[in-house]
């Protein structure tokens, strides 16, 4: 059952930068383009925390792939959007809270109009059963420049295999979402069976 983080992400959901970042010099190779992306890092995180999930995609390529911590893709930002609704949203969601602090290996690595970037984030995620769990983990983000405008167009997320047990946990609490919403749709059916049965007999 493939349901996880927003955020993880989550979903979340993309603890994809940094605040704390290398400083840079002036005489640094495509300095600009650098305090561009350093922007638009700072922003998502900021975003991140504040589950403003517009301010958050509104720095993705419309084309964007994004894996999660569970094995789960979303492709393009409609799919993001459910995913974070859905892990961190919606009514059933089983997150209720994420928080990301992020940092960055080393200096972008620029391809033409494509910057690779790597780095770990400190995060800590509330359950809607109160269980809080803090972990580290990785990410690496491939982010394009399209008419003057730099957009992440990839996002990879992964976590150390010893924080198994916290997607163990998530995934028990999916299935018993699950197993409550099938159990309330048999009930369902079965009322609404019953009352065109009773109104047939009167």
């Amino acid at each position: 059952m493939k349901k996880a983080f927003f955020v993880f992400g989550l979903f979340i959901v993309m603890p994809v930068l940094a605040v704390n970042i290398i400083p840079l010099s002036p005489d640094t190779p495509r300095y600009e383009d650098r305090q561009q992306l350093r922007a638009i890092l700072v922003d998502i995180e900021v975003a991140i925390n504040a589950a403003d999930l517009d301010a958050i995609t509104k720095h993705l390529h419309p084309s964007v792939v994004v894996s999660w911590y569970n094995g789960e893709v979303s492709y393009g930002i409609h799919e993001v959007r459910a995913y974070y609704k859905r892990m961190l949203i919606g009514e059933n969601a089983p997150l209720k809270d994420f928080k990301t602090q992020t940092t960055v290996f080393k200096p972008a690595v620029f391809h033409d109009n494509l910057a690779v970037a790597a780095g770990t984030s400190q995060d800590t995620i509330v359950f809607r059963n109160g269980q809080t769990y803090q972990f580290n983990s990785v990410w690496a983000a491939t982010i394009k420049k399209t008419a003057e405008k730099w957009q992440v167009v990839a996002l990879h997320l992964s976590v150390n295999t010893p924080y198994n047990q916290l997607i163990d946990e998530l995934k028990k609490m999916v299935w018993q979402a699950a197993v409550l919403a099938f159990i309330l749709g048999l009930l369902l059916a079965w009322w609404l069976t019953r009352r065109k049965y009773i109104k047939r007999v009167r």
